[in-house]
């Protein structure tokens, strides 16, 4: 049977895969490693988005991601690979506005480079694609058992004066 996610494998397989925080490795029970080798409905979509970047785009994008994908935040989330599927949305974005010549913009470790550029016929355009994440509070207050948590404790900006 052939790879029903084949962009999915090709990020494993680009992937550290010794790591033990990698993400395909450290849910091979779950639906992620199944759905590498068998249907699975819950990766389709993400396979989608990847089905749809062009060939510059998925070599770019596809580098980044397997540099991405043992890295796991400390609560266990990997955290930054799921930010970088998220620029998929702002390709989606772009594309869907009638740009041109959607890319996604390699990385430079001298530099910070936007994640992607696009054309028009009147316009270039730039974006960096952002993902809004819980705070490390609120994560941190969720490690605590339901039962001694009463409530998340609220940051509140300090108003001068008061």
């Amino acid at each position: 049977m052939g790879r029903v996610v084949p962009r999915l494998f090709e990020i494993y397989a680009a992937s550290d895969q010794t790591s033990p925080e990698n993400w395909f490795q450290r849910f091979q029970l779950s639906n992620v490693w199944r759905g590498l080798v068998s249907v699975d409905d819950d990766l389709q979509p993400l396979e989608g988005g990847l089905q749809a970047l062009d060939a510059e785009s998925w070599a770019v994008f596809r580098v980044k991601a397997a540099r991405l994908v043992h890295l796991m935040d400390k609560w266990g989330y990997s955290r930054q690979l799921f930010d970088c599927f998220n620029e998929l949305e702002g390709y989606r974005y772009l594309v869907q506005e009638g740009y041109q010549e959607v890319r996604f913009i390699p990385e430079q470790q001298s530099a910070r480079t936007p994640d992607l550029r696009a054309q028009s016929a009147t316009e270039a355009v730039l974006m960096e694609v952002k993902t809004v994440n819980e705070s490390d509070n609120q994560k941190d207050d969720f490690e605590i058992p339901r039962e001694r948590r009463d409530a998340l404790r609220v940051e509140t900006p300090s108003v001068a004066g008061t």
